[in-house]
Parts: C-alpha cells; sequence; structure tokens
C-alpha cells in the first residue's frame, strides 16, 4: 500500500523548519500551515510530496 507524504519548509528570520506529514487528512496539513504561519510568524517557503511503500 502506498502512503502519501507532503513535508512543509518554513522560514523566518533565516531560520528554517521542516514538518513531515502523512497526506491523509487535509484538515491537519491545513492547521499546521495556519500556525506556523498565523501564529508563529513562518513563511512557507516550499513543499514536496511523494509516496512511500508501508512496510508491516
Amino acid at each position: 500500500m502506498l502512503t502519501e507524504y507532503i513535508k512543509f519548509y518554513f522560514e523566518k528570520d533565516g531560520d528554517i523548519w521542516e514538518k513531515i506529514v502523512q497526506n491523509k487528512d487535509c484538515i491537519e496539513s491545513l492547521d499546521i500551515i495556519r500556525n506556523a504561519v498565523m501564529v508563529d510568524g513562518y513563511k512557507l517557503i516550499k513543499w514536496e510530496e511523494w509516496l512511500s511503500e508501508e512496510h508491516d
């Protein structure tokens, strides 16, 4: 089974913060972006998406 992941890159005052989430719930992804940008003052600078096989 393939699982989709998203890696977000945020920047604030030269500090880069990365966050990886499983992309099964877009609400979780939007909450991460909202909290980082609106609450913590970071700027979303890019993101990467990829699929990976799950191993049991």
